[in-house]
C-alpha cells in the first residue's frame, strides 16, 4: 500500500492537488490435510491459491478562494478520481493422497477443482463543489457529482448526484 501527493500554488487564490494511491496485494497460499487428521477424512486433502490484485487510484482536482470581501467567502473545488482494480486468481483443489509425503497437488490422486478468475473495473467520477459564507454565520453549499462505473452497462454506466426523482421534486407519502 502507499500513497503519495503533490500540491501546486498556481496563484494566490488557485492551487492545484494530485494524489496516487496503490494497493497491491500478492498471495500464495497451499493447505495439506494428512489422512490422518480428521480435516484429511481419511484420504488427504491439498488446495493451492493463487491470487494478484492490484488497485490504483487517482484524485486531481483545483481550488478557487477569490477575495470577495471581508463578509463574504467563497471556495469552490472542481475535480475527478480514478479507480482501477485488477484481479487474478486461479485455485485448485486434490484429494485422494496416497501418502502424506508429498504435500502439494502432484501428490494426489484426484484433483477435485480447479478454477480461475481475471477480472478488471473502473470508477471514474466528476465533481464540483462550492461553499460560501456571509460574516461566518451564513452557509450555502452547493455540490454535483458524476459517477461512472465499468460494471454497468453503456446504457446506464453513469449516475449523477444529486438526482432528482422523475417529474423534479420529491413528494412526502402519507398513510
Amino acid at each position: 500500500m502507499g500513497n503519495a501527493y503533490a500540491n501546486l500554488t498556481i496563484l494566490p487564490v488557485l492551487s492545484f492537488r494530485s494524489e496516487l494511491g496503490a494497493d497491491i496485494l500478492s498471495l500464495n497460499e497451499f493447505l495439506f490435510r494428512g489422512k490422518e487428521s480428521q480435516d484429511g477424512a481419511g484420504v488427504g486433502k491439498g488446495q493451492t491459491i493463487n491470487a494478484q490484485s492490484t488497485s490504483l487510484n487517482t484524485n486531481n482536482y483545483f481550488t478557487y478562494t477569490p477575495l470577495i470581501g471581508d463578509d463574504h467567502r467563497l471556495n469552490t473545488v472542481i475535480g475527478m478520481s480514478y479507480l482501477q482494480n485488477d484481479l487474478s486468481q486461479s485455485n485448485a483443489q486434490g484429494r485422494d493422497y496416497p501418502s502424506d509425503a508429498i504435500k502439494n497437488l502432484s501428490g494426489a490422486t484426484n484433483i477435485t477443482n480447479a478454477s480461475t478468475i481475471g477480472d478488471r473495473y473502473t470508477f471514474l467520477s466528476y465533481f464540483l463543489r462550492a461553499n460560501y459564507s456571509y460574516r461566518n454565520r451564513y452557509l450555502f453549499t452547493a455540490s454535483i457529482r458524476t459517477d461512472g462505473s465499468s460494471r454497468f452497462s453503456s446504457q446506464r454506466r453513469y449516475g449523477w448526484f444529486p438526482r432528482h426523482p422523475p417529474g423534479g421534486s420529491y413528494q412526502r407519502k402519507t398513510s
